[in-house]
């Protein structure tokens, strides 16, 4: 049996803030956790909204080295989901650094396909000017063909890809 007196209140309050603290960092954390897999460099992330867009800008050493937008495409099984990180100077300015696939409906052996051919990499540090226009275009603009099955996935992905450096580029960051 517990007596609840001053003393064992004081130390409940102090666990209740404890366990409060432990969970609302735990949140922080798992909230940023998809932003550090696109920008894992970043030391912090600042949330914003542009033209009602939201957008999280990366930041390194107080510095801002890119921005991670949303984009969609449809894919051959459904809409395709991205999280896109986009350079926003130097060298880096309007180049993809690195993206994440939130959610897609497509069928799993082709899309795990377009993940073992490593696939995703080829469109790293790409701008909107050297990205393929279709399917006829991939060989000559990124070097690889799409791949075999997965087509329409490997369209999806890339018009994911060229809807948010669309974005990022109209709203000049």
């Amino acid at each position: 049996m517990i007596i609840l007196d001053k003393k064992n209140i004081k130390i409940i309050n102090i666990l209740a803030v404890t366990l409060t603290l432990i969970i609302f960092a735990t949140c922080v954390n798992t909230k940023n956790q998809g932003l550090n897999k696109i920008y894992p460099e970043a030391d912090d992330f600042k949330k914003a909204v542009i033209n009602s867009e939201t957008v999280y800008f990366a930041y390194k050493n107080n510095e801002k080295i890119g921005v991670i937008i949303n984009a969609y495409a449809q894919g051959y099984g459904g809409i395709i989901h991205l999280k896109v990180g986009i350079g926003v100077s130097g060298l880096s300015k309007n180049r993809i650094h690195s993206f994440t696939v939130t959610k897609h409906s497509e069928t799993p052996v082709y899309f795990r396909k377009l993940k073992d051919a490593c696939f995703m990499n080829i469109f790293l540090g790409k701008t909107i000017h050297n990205m393929p226009q279709d399917e006829f275009d991939f060989k000559d603009k990124l070097g690889v063909d799409t791949v075999s099955g997965a087509t329409k996935s490997c369209l999806g992905i890339l018009n994911a890809l060229k809807n948010a450096l669309n974005k990022v580029k109209s709203l000049k960051l």
